[in-house]
């Protein structure tokens, strides 16, 4: 058994690291386990250039590191993925990396074996913010069965790996270890998550219809004995199934295709808002 250890942080065995050395640590000593600092890497940020669409494999066309993670992902059974969370987000690595994904999006396929599971860090109580559900992307865009999320609040380097933090971290490795299902590790007490990809990020209405922002699931808020529960619209389709991502390609085909035929008018158009005083450091 392969697993892999990505850490997005720029501290060397800062909270992040530590917590994803931990989960390898309680792992069987027979498996292989390696890891790779994000931050390390040379990551092009995404030009939106969309010429992965048009080619047969998907690949992008920018050359830097993100084929050399991309092949370790691959080679591993598992993976381990952990960021800081600074301002309400997860830390620009895994966000870089997260962006380079639209050629996974339509070509998953091949990661869908795997399992995978997240850690967030933050310094602060009720400054976890968005992190959580910004890493969460990753697991349902690649396919790959979502193995849970651990929370941490860890202000000092070290927090991440002490008391409770240290016992979730524990229980997260005997998931992956025991391929358990997300849902045995993860106890959101009092938090409604969504039945499908596990994020919180839901839009409820008055009519109590709610919906993922997320993988865009849909349902009614039932209302029972013990409180509220999600119930799920068996007509929904998830925006990560096969038959979502297919029609997500062909729309961004059909884009891409509209954007040459109207190349000149667009082009027009920029020209009319072209002016204007642009603040530049001094020497540049």
């Amino acid at each position: 058994m392969k697993v892999l250890g990505l850490v997005s942080s720029p501290r060397r065995l800062g909270n992040s690291e530590l917590a994803v050395r931990e989960i390898l640590r309680c792992l069987p000593d027979e498996w292989e386990k390696r890891m790779i600092r994000l931050s390390d890497m040379n990551l092009i940020a995404c030009k939106a250039c969309y010429s992965c669409l048009a080619r047969e494999d998907k690949s992008c066309i920018l050359k830097d590191d993100m084929d050399f993670i991309l092949r370790h992902m691959l080679r591993a059974d598992k993976i381990v993925i952990a960021a800081p969370c600074y301002i309400l987000g997860a830390h620009i690595g895994v966000q870089r990396l997260i962006d380079r994904l639209m050629p996974i999006t339509e070509n998953s396929l091949r990661f869908a074996d795997k399992q995978c599971a997240l850690v967030i860090s933050y310094g602060l109580p009720g400054w976890e913010g968005l992190a959580r559900e910004e890493m969460l992307k990753i697991p349902h865009i690649f396919g790959m069965e979502f193995a849970g999320a651990v929370t941490l609040e860890a202000t000092l380097p070290g927090d991440s790996i002490r008391g409770r933090n240290l016992r979730r971290l524990q229980s997260l490795a005997e998931v992956l270890a025991e391929r358990r299902p997300a849902e045995t590790q993860e106890s959101e007490e009092g938090v409604l998550l969504c039945p499908y990809c596990r994020s919180r990020l839901l839009t409820i209405k008055p009519d109590r219809t709610w919906r993922c922002v997320l993988c865009d699931v849909n349902g009614l808020v039932a209302v029972g004995e013990e409180g509220l529960a999600l119930e799920k619209n068996p007509l929904c389709e998830n925006r990560f199934s096969a038959e979502r991502r297919i029609a997500h390609e062909r729309r961004l085909q059909e884009a891409k295709q509209q954007f040459i035929e109207r190349r000149a008018e667009i082009k027009l158009l920029q020209e009319d808002y072209a002016d204007g005083d642009w603040l530049r450091p001094p020497g540049t």
